[in-house]
């Protein structure tokens, strides 16, 4: 089973408007605007690695959808 993972070895920046993140990684210097989707994505490996099942299984919860082949294929 593959697992996903922000890298640890990596300092970010983060600040939060309404649902969006911007994102500074400080070894780069690159900054990255994120959307609502991907923001949760970004929050939950930041800390943690999870399955592809999992990171689907948190979407679909964090948006009260119903987790199905249309939406595992989607993300």
């Amino acid at each position: 089973m593959t697992s996903w993972r922000v890298s640890p070895d990596r300092e970010f920046l983060i600040r939060q408007w309404s649902k969006e993140l911007v994102v500074y990684d400080c070894r780069t210097g690159d900054t990255h605007l994120l959307e609502e989707l991907a923001s949760q994505v970004f929050l939950l490996l930041r800390h943690q690695s999870a399955s592809s099942e999992a990171v689907v299984a948190h979407i679909a919860a964090h948006f009260a959808l119903e987790m199905d082949d249309d939406l595992i294929s989607a993300i």
